[in-house]
């Protein structure tokens, strides 16, 4: 195979290809959940932070935006001009504000800046622009995207049950923002239930015959 061959081999299985980027998009989404899942483990029991899985985090982010950029070039004749307005203007602040930073910190790290600051938060926001882009114009974009919306159906309602467990039990391992006191156990539920009944009880008067 010939670098042209492999060039269009690349350009039909990956940078155009809806399978490629739908699997690239769970990838994303589930290492980012299980990063969220493992970071809450430490800190909840272990009063820790694991940042190696953040940056970790940083550069799966710069991988799918590398990728992503392949694409829009060889799509860009496609894609709609909106949406090279919205990641150009949206780059460009981040850009001014990164150098003015830079200049202006003498430890600046562009490295740290990329895969935990600024340059990370700036993929991050731009990120679903580009996608967006992308994943419009590739062909069965709606096979997938029915795909994908059906495994979201089945996380949002496993997560349902875990935040509904963490209110009821007091779980702090399900709460948001575990270790902040915002819980509301059972038993508190049942006493604030029975005077919020006996409050509209006692507001009706009661007539005899």
């Amino acid at each position: 195979m010939n670098k042209y061959k492999f060039i269009e081999w690349c350009r039909v299985n990956i940078f155009e290809s809806a399978n490629f980027h739908y699997k690239v998009l769970v990838i994303l989404i589930s290492y980012f959940l299980f990063n969220r899942f493992i970071r809450k483990i430490s800190f909840v029991y272990f009063n820790t932070d694991f940042l190696t899985l953040k940056v970790l985090e940083g550069a799966l982010f710069g991988l799918t935006y590398l990728i992503l950029i392949i694409s829009v070039c060889f799509l860009r004749k496609k894609i709609p001009i909106i949406v090279f307005f919205c990641w150009f203007g949206l780059i460009s602040v981040f850009l001014i504000n990164e150098i003015r930073y830079a200049y202006l910190n003498i430890n600046y790290s562009i490295l740290e800046s990329l895969t935990s600051t600024q340059g990370f938060y700036a993929a991050k926001l731009t990120l679903p622009i580009l996608f967006w882009g992308v994943w419009g114009v590739l062909k069965n974009n709606l096979t997938y995207a029915a795909k994908f919306i059906k495994h979201l159906e089945a996380f949002l309602i496993v997560n349902l049950v875990f935040i509904i467990s963490g209110v009821i039990f007091g779980v702090s391992l399900f709460e948001s923002y575990p270790l902040t006191g915002r819980v509301f156990p059972i038993s508190k539920m049942c006493q604030v239930g029975c005077q919020f009944f006996s409050s509209i009880a006692f507001s009706f008067p009661l007539t005899i015959g």
